[in-house]
C-alpha cells in the first residue's frame, strides 16, 4: 500500500474484514507481517500479546476458535 497510488486486493480484503468486524471480534495482525497495520495507521489501536508459539496448552475450541480436522493433532 505504501508507495502505491493504488490499494492493492490484498489490501481491500483487510480494509472489508475490518469494516465487517469492527466492535464484534478482535483483529489479528502477527508481528511476522511487520509494520503491516502501521499502513492503515492502526498502530494507536494495536495491543500486545503473547504469540500462540508461548502458549502451552492447546487451543479450545468456541466462537472464534473452530479447530480444522486435518490439522489437528
Amino acid at each position: 500500500m505504501i508507495g502505491h497510488p493504488w490499494i492493492e486486493q490484498a489490501d481491500f480484503s483487510v480494509l472489508k474484514i475490518i469494516q465487517d468486524h469492527l466492535g464484534t471480534r478482535p483483529i489479528v495482525f502477527s508481528r511476522t507481517v511487520g509494520a503491516y497495520a502501521d499502513q492503515f495507521n492502526l498502530t494507536g489501536y494495536l495491543e500486545a500479546r503473547d504469540s500462540a508459539q508461548d502458549n502451552d496448552k492447546p487451543p479450545v475450541p468456541n466462537d472464534s476458535i473452530q479447530l480444522v480436522p486435518q490439522l489437528d493433532s
